[in-house]
C-alpha cells in the first residue's frame, strides 16, 4: 500500500491546481480511513493443542474373558457337523459373531475394550476457560467477529498435560497455580468486521459469537456449565461493552429456545 504522503499533484498550471489538490487530499483522507478500518491476518505456525482436546479425557475400560483351550478330535468334529447337516437342510445356519481372541500356552483370551470421554474439570481447565473469555473480549474490542467460535478453533500454546487426580498433578500443584494459559484463536474463515455504526447491531453479532461457543460447550463437553461460566466471567473482564452484549445474548438464547420448541 502506498502512503498518503506519496501522492503528488500531477496538475499542470497553477490556475487549475487548486481543484486537483483538493481532490487528491480527499482521496488521501479516504485511503487513510480505509486503512484504519482494515484488519490484516498473518499466518503463523502455532504449537500446542486445541481447547477441545485439552478438556476431553478419554478413559479406556477393558474386559478380558479367559477360557481354557479344549481340543476336539477331527473325527468327532466331522461327525458333529454331519449330524447337524442331517437334522434339517432347509434350516438357515445362524451366523456366528466375530470375536478377536489370542491364544497363549493353551489359554484363549477374549478382550473387549471401550472408551468413554468425560470433561476435565480442575483449576487448569477453569483458567483456560477464563483466559478464553478474556481473549474473545479483546477480539470484540477490536471490532472483529469470529463467526465460528468452537473449542476446536481455540488453541492453547502451553497446555498442562497432567490429568486430574493423577500423581503428576498433585506433585506439580505449585506449578499449576502459577500456570498462565496462552490462548490463541484460529480459523477466521467466517470472520468479519463490524463496520456498522449502530451499537445494537454490533452487540448482536458479538452475542451470536458467544452463543455459538456456548452451544459448542454443551454439545461437545458434558457437564461443562462451570467452564461456560468461567468463559463469561473472563469475557466480562476483557470486553468493554460486555454488559450490553450479555443483554443481547439473553435475547439470542430466547430465540434459540423458541426454534427448538416450535420449529
Amino acid at each position: 500500500l502506498r502512503k498518503a504522503g506519496n501522492i503528488t499533484n500531477n496538475g499542470g498550471g497553477s490556475g487549475g491546481g487548486g481543484g486537483g489538490e483538493g481532490k487528491e487530499k480527499e482521496m488521501s483522507n479516504s485511503r487513510t480511513q480505509n486503512r484504519r478500518d482494515s484488519a490484516c491476518l498473518f499466518l503463523e505456525h502455532v504449537q500446542g493443542c486445541t481447547l477441545r482436546s485439552f478438556l476431553n479425557v478419554t478413559a479406556t475400560n477393558t474386559n478380558t474373558n479367559t477360557n481354557s483351550n479344549s481340543t476336539t478330535p477331527k473325527s468327532e468334529g466331522k461327525k458333529g457337523k454331519a449330524d447337524e447337516k442331517g437334522k434339517d437342510e432347509n434350516e438357515p445356519v445362524a451366523k456366528k459373531a466375530k470375536i478377536e481372541s489370542c491364544e497363549i500356552d493353551g489359554v484363549i483370551s477374549d478382550t473387549i475394550s471401550f472408551s468413554k470421554i468425560t470433561t476435565r474439570i480442575d483449576e487448569c481447565t477453569k483458567k483456560a476457560a477464563y483466559t478464553t473469555g478474556v481473549t474473545i473480549g479483546k477480539m470484540h474490542n477490536a471490532n472483529i467477529i469470529h463467526g465460528d467460535l468452537t473449542t476446536s478453533n481455540i488453541l492453547i500454546r502451553n497446555p498442562q498435560d497432567a490429568p486430574p487426580g493423577s500423581a503428576s498433578s498433585t506433585s506439580t500443584s505449585s506449578s499449576t497455580s502459577q500456570w498462565k494459559p496462552d490462548v490463541v484463536l484460529i480459523d477466521f474463515g467466517l470472520s468479519s468486521t463490524s463496520r456498522n455504526t449502530k451499537k445494537m447491531s454490533s452487540h448482536e453479532e458479538r452475542a451470536v459469537d458467544l452463543h455459538v461457543l456456548e452451544r459448542a460447550f454443551v454439545t461437545t463437553h458434558a457437564n461443562s456449565d462451570v467452564l461456560v461460566d468461567e468463559v463469561m466471567r473472563g469475557y466480562k473482564a476483557g470486553c468493554q461493552a460486555s454488559d450490553s452484549v450479555f443483554v443481547r445474548l439473553a435475547q439470542v438464547r430466547m430465540r434459540g429456545r423458541k426454534r427448538e420448541c416450535f420449529g
